[in-house]
């Protein structure tokens, strides 16, 4: 028996539209639509469900682009009750209505029972529909389904398939038949009236489309949601028949009226205003009721990334308990968290470590804009709250206590806070409200200390508990959608850290971003197995490997493995316990070799497993020799790759190399000459940069090199790796070996020479490059240690060789 979907798809009329509201993603990463800015409010706190497709998103023209009311479900909801089968289960009779073929009903018609299959003898729906007296109901079926191959052909842009208006019109003769024997059944009446005109539409003719609704539709009018259906084929045509301003209303009655086709009409109301133009006072006037009005204008508004306070006061004088007002007030809560909120941080940050800035320059002369806006909206929040019209005064009251703390206007945040209090909420509002009260608690404290913490840690908790019943349902979704779980974070991110940084407490700051991670203790632990922790928490990994030094990644450990933690730190080590004392103990070595505390390195290093350097990346990006000396720098291994080190090695063998050379001065010369090697390869220019460094590119030095992070001055400028080099040349006396020396040091000088800025907006920018080049090239080779080197070891062999390999060398040595 084949299997065939039966849908209702509104192929001329459910327009793909993106208009009106168009944004630009640059070629990059995967972006989390749900995650484009700070946020501390949830957006689902107004019009869930019926309305998520059109909360505020910056990245998508739709927030949800599924209905969240299921056409087929409601429609089969309708037959159960039609034939009294209300004990069958919906999807077993949506089986039968939709997904059986023509040929599953003709057995239901035309064979005994005894001769069904299992399928159908199972099904009690269609045991019903088989009885005499529904014979019209499974007649009527049979016709939709002879209907279907003419309404729902697959599309295709670059071939499309021409309706077959013969048999299209064949059929609506014989549907116009099929109608007159049911004239007392308006149910049947009425679903017939919809395929007629669904037939009329998709063969192009419009006008027929709407005599038929006027005729075999408009008499059966109920609150059926195929009635809707048949309208929004009627408003359909009239866009066809250049009746813009009749089809943008009918359209705003179908978004109102039907929970499953909102996004269809949205769509095309949002096309009808921008490719049609109608002209919004001329529906209006269509409109009914001031009810109606108020629809209209929220359809309208729910496309606009713009300020639509104007149209929420139209909304709001017309029918202040129209549904869509309080979402559209949460969209424009959601766009100044967008256009104020998430820019006024960034600017406080310099560092913009969420990098919350890379959409765009934020111009100071906006933000006033955007402030004065926050200010006219607060105001009418107020008044309406008071007005006490609307149909939840409490979520207008805390959305202006939500703008006053965007404002940073904490008092005037607290006021309205406590106006709210008494005030009767919903669930979700009650949440907000908790949400904010500790937001604005939190920003009053100038210090956090114990104290705070223990009195925070209640509503720290219960948001906790609210994220981690969002992380569990979210599975292996890959976007966030996760309100309490952006709250969570933004809260760990941009409230609490900059406190504990501002103390000085870079240990809590990095519990706040390991807290902040939008993934589940389970997703944690299933990475640490499949060695994919970094990217599964690479914030967090990003912030330890890049922002701690010894000393603070030891406190960590210890706040780890305290086995008396306050309830605040069993809290806030959540994440930190699921990384484990593996990483912690390799980024403490690594802080070590970074501070060339090579002793305590060891000890470190000793902690983790026997093999734990034998699997990637060490594999790869330390199998080099890290104590060669090479004339030309690569990553790439190298025939002198004989011996291979890891970090726990490298330290020891530092720490061996140093100890000779104070207990045995005729080697100490060599000794600091495989120290200095042991410097260069670990830095940004050596084979063995992973010993100090987790990532490498070639922009690194370019761009990262005016960090805070001591190391970094080492890493890319080598300045220890000189000093020992000059250390072991004044102390050997193998003239060969001080070429060596002289040489290995003018590298490490040509690390700090800069390549000329030369800014991409100049004009002439290719011959300003070749200049800039040209000037690079000449501080390269004109270099103090080439000149001691061609002065004074001009006769060794390693000066032959140098010369030989080093282009730069060689070219100062023929310009001199």
């Amino acid at each position: 028996m084949k299997l065939k979907k039966y849908t209702v798809v509104f192929s001329s009329i459910f327009l793909l539209i993106t208009g009106a509201v168009i944004y630009g993603i640059a070629c990059g990463g995967w972006e989390d639509p749900y995650d484009d800015r700070v946020t501390f409010f949830n957006n689902h706190v107004a019009g869930d469900p019926d309305y998520k497709p059109f909360y505020y998103i910056a990245y998508q023209s739709l927030y949800d682009y599924e209905e969240p009311y299921s056409d087929v479900m409601q429609n089969t909801e309708e037959w159960k009750k039609y034939l009294k089968t209300e004990s069958v289960d919906g999807p077993i009779i949506a089986g039968i209505i939709y997904y059986n073929d023509e040929e599953s009903l003709n057995i239901l018609k035309n064979k005994q029972e005894s001769d069904w299959p299992d399928s159908l003898k199972n099904n009690g729906f269609a045991v019903a529909l088989a009885k005499k007296k529904n014979s019209a109901a499974l007649d009527y079926l049979l016709f939709a389904k002879r209907c279907e191959p003419y309404v729902n052909m697959p599309y295709n842009e670059w071939d499309p398939q021409q309706p077959n208006t013969e048999a299209m019109d064949a059929l609506i003769k014989e549907g116009e038949a099929a109608a007159a024997t049911v004239k007392k059944d308006n149910y049947l009446q009425l679903r017939y009236g919809f395929q007629l005109c669904r037939l009329a539409h998709y063969s192009g003719n419009y006008e027929a489309c709407l005599r038929l609704f006027e005729s075999n539709v408009a008499p059966y009018k109920s609150e059926s949601t195929v009635y809707y259906w048949a309208l929004a084929l009627k408003a359909g045509a009239l866009r066809k028949v250049g009746k813009k301003e009749e089809s943008a209303y009918l359209f705003s009655t179908v978004f109102s009226e039907c929970k499953n086709k909102r996004i269809m009409a949205y769509q095309n109301v949002l096309y009808l205003s921008v490719y049609d133009k109608y002209n919004q006072n001329n529906v209006l006037a269509l409109c009914k009721n001031n009810t109606e009005k108020a629809n209209f204008l929220g359809v309208e508004s729910l496309g606009s990334a713009g300020n639509e306070l104007k149209q929420l006061e139209k909304m709001y004088k017309l029918d202040p308990r129209v549904p869509t007002l309080d979402v559209l007030l949460v969209r424009e809560i959601s766009k100044l968290e967008n256009s104020y909120m998430s820019p006024s941080l960034a600017l406080a940050n310099p560092k913009d470590s969420l990098r919350l800035t890379t959409y765009g320059i934020v111009e100071a002369s906006s933000l006033k804009i955007e402030e004065k806006y926050a200010d006219s909206l607060y105001t009418f929040c107020n008044n309406v709250a008071n007005d006490n019209k609307v149909k939840e005064p409490a979520l207008w009251k805390i959305s202006g206590a939500y703008i006053k703390f965007m404002r940073r206007d904490l008092v005037a945040a607290k006021a309205s806070l406590k106006q709210a209090e008494g005030m009767k909420m919903s669930a979700k509002v009650r949440d907000q409200f908790e949400v904010l009260r500790m937001l604005i608690t939190i920003n009053e404290q100038q210090t956090i200390d114990a104290s705070f913490e223990a009195k925070i840690y209640p509503s720290l908790n219960w948001l906790e508990e609210k994220r981690q019943q969002e992380l569990s349902s979210k599975k292996e979704n890959w976007d966030s959608d996760l309100p309490f779980t952006k709250i969570y974070k933004y809260l760990m991110l941009n409230i609490l850290q900059p406190k504990y940084l501002s103390q000085k407490d870079r240990v809590s700051a990095a519990l706040c971003v390991l807290q902040s991670e939008m993934v589940s203790t389970q997703m944690i632990e299933k990475a640490k197995k499949d060695n994919s922790i970094r990217w599964t928490i690479w914030t967090s990994v990003d912030f330890l490997r890049n922002s701690m030094n010894s000393a603070e990644v030891e406190k960590l450990i210890q706040v780890k493995n305290n086995a008396t933690k306050t309830e605040y730190h069993q809290l806030m080590t959540n994440t930190l316990n699921a990384v484990g004392n593996d990483f912690l103990f390799e980024l403490l070595g690594t802080c070590y070799l970074r501070e060339y505390n090579f002793s305590k390195a060891v000890v470190a290093f000793k902690k983790l497993p026997a093999k734990y350097f034998e699997d990637e990346p060490y594999k790869t990006y330390l199998a080099a020799n890290s104590f060669v000396d090479l004339i030309t720098d690569t990553h790439a291994p190298t025939h002198r790759d004989t011996k291979k080190f890891t970090k726990l090695s490298f330290a020891q063998t530092m720490i061996a190399f140093e100890k000779k050379a104070k207990e045995d001065p005729k080697n100490a010369a060599f000794c600091y000459y495989q120290m200095a090697n042991g410097f260069y390869n670990m830095s940004y220019n050596g084979n063995s940069w992973l010993l100090v460094n987790y990532y490498w590119s070639t922009t690194d030095r370019e761009f990262n090199s005016k960090t805070d992070l001591p190391y970094l001055k080492d890493y890319y400028f080598n300045y220890t790796a000189e000093q020992y080099y000059l250390k072991a040349l004044k102390l050997t006396t193998d003239n060969n070996l001080k070429a060596k020396c002289t040489f290995m040091a003018a590298k490490c000088l040509n690390s700090r020479v800069k390549y000329p800025n030369v800014p991409y907006d100049v004009e002439n920018w290719s011959e300003q490059n070749d200049i800039a080049a040209r000037k690079y090239y000449l501080m390269l080779i004109n270099n103090k240690y080439f000149a001691e080197l061609k002065k004074n070891y001009s006769t060794t062999p390693f000066y032959v060789t140098a010369v030989n390999e080093c282009s730069y060398l060689r070219d100062f040595v023929r310009r001199r």
